[in-house]
This record gives structure tokens, sequence and C-alpha cells, in this order.
């Protein structure tokens, strides 16, 4: 599923119809066809039908997904906070092949996953300053840093997608991870900087900071910690 919608959204063609075809040959493909990981490797890759590759990140994407799922069914007991990091799991795994293949991150992506994200924080009746203070936080440091970025180098470094991206995931998790997750999402964005070949290519940080907000859920108690034992005044 979350392949076809990897695929589709940025060329505009419905997730829901027609079923799953070869891009090339545009032969439909059987359900056995796609059954997850064992397709792939019956198929080696390839359709059954013109031997044309697919690729290796469907591959990549049919193992991670389950094995993120996994690693949130480990930290997290069936509860509010499973469902809840579950969605925002699924919305990061796509948000991240999304804006990697293509450098976007879709409104039909991120405006569901704040209003999903507002519901969770109602039913949890979490503090409506604190909820206020993370938006704040999410959407507006990187505002800033993109308008002082694009006055000074003349170029965008931050979209409109990445700063929706931001402000799902202070709702999700709060401002204090919010904060790690922007500050480690620059990091790996000016890593992938130092080491891309075109300098001149769009940084794709809505991917950076997916992977930053995931690390946050599975390690976020470890994190605060942290924060509170260095950063906070003694």
């Amino acid at each position: 599923m979350f392949s076809l919608i990897i695929y589709r959204l940025p060329r505009k063609i419905s997730i829901f119809k027609p079923s799953s075809f070869c891009e090339i040959c545009h032969q439909h493909l059987k359900f056995y066809h796609k059954i997850p990981i064992i397709s792939y490797i019956l198929l080696k890759g390839k359709c059954p039908y013109c031997s044309h590759k697919f690729g290796f990140n469907h591959l990549l994407l049919e193992l991670l997904t389950p094995l993120f799922f996994l690693i949130i069914y480990i930290n997290n007991p069936i509860g509010l906070n499973f469902y809840k990091y579950l969605i925002l799991t699924s919305a990061f795994i796509i948000i991240f092949f999304l804006d990697w293949e293509n450098r976007i991150i879709p409104n039909l992506i991120t405006l569901p996953l704040i209003v999903i994200g507002l519901l969770f924080s109602f039913w949890s009746k979490i503090n409506i300053i604190q909820l206020f203070l993370g938006i704040l936080i999410g959407g507006g440091i990187l505002t800033i840093v993109g308008l002082v970025y694009q006055c000074i180098t003349k170029q965008q470094a931050i979209g409109g997608g990445d700063i929706k991206l931001s402000i799902a995931i202070s709702i999700f998790i709060g401002w204090q991870l919010t904060l790690f997750t922007l500050f480690f999402g620059s990091v790996l964005g000016i890593v992938y900087y130092i080491f891309s070949h075109k300098k001149s290519e769009t940084i794709p940080y809505g991917a950076f900071l997916s992977l930053s907000a995931y690390i946050s859920i599975i390690y976020g108690k470890e994190i605060l910690n942290l924060w509170i034992k260095y950063l906070s005044p003694s």
C-alpha cells in the first residue's frame, strides 16, 4: 500500500484505482505478485510480464515498514500512544520516500496528520498552552530559519511542506522532543549537504525530519532525561 501511495501521489494518480500495474508495460499485477517481500524475492524484483526492474526501494520499503511497526509495538503497549505513533510512523515512511525521491511533502499527508494529532491531543486532554507552544515552536523555528537562509542565499531552504510536517510532529510528540527533532534533522541535513555531489540540489529536509522524529518517538524518555540533566540549571 505504501509503495502505491509513494508512486502515485507525485504523478497525480488515484490511490484507489486502477489496481497495481507495471509502469512500463501497464499490465495489471495479480494479487500473488503483490505479497510483501516474498513476491519481490520470487520475481527477482522484476515485472512478471516485461521483466522491468521494480527497484530496490520497493524491497527496502517492505522490509522497513514491519520493522518500524514492531519497534513501536515493543516500546508502547496497546493503547492511545501505540495507535498514535503507528499513524505517525506510517506518515513518516511515506513522507521519507516521497521527499527523498521527489522532493515533495503533499498536503494530502500533512494536513490530515495535523487534524489527527489535534484529535489525539484533545482526547488525551493535553494542556492547551503546551499544545500551542508546540505548534509555535514547530512552525515558527523553521519559518524563521527558512526566511533567514533565503535572505542570505536567495535560495529556498525550507518549504511549506516542511513547516506543516514540523507542526504535525510538535502536536504528536510535544515541544521538547520537537526541539530535538529539529536539531537532529538539521544535523542530518548538513551531513547530507557536505557529502552530496550536487550542491545545488534541494536537501530532502522532510525525510531527515521524519527520521529524527521517529527516533524521538522511540527514545523520547531518554532524550528528555538527558535534556533535563545537561540543559536544566543546577
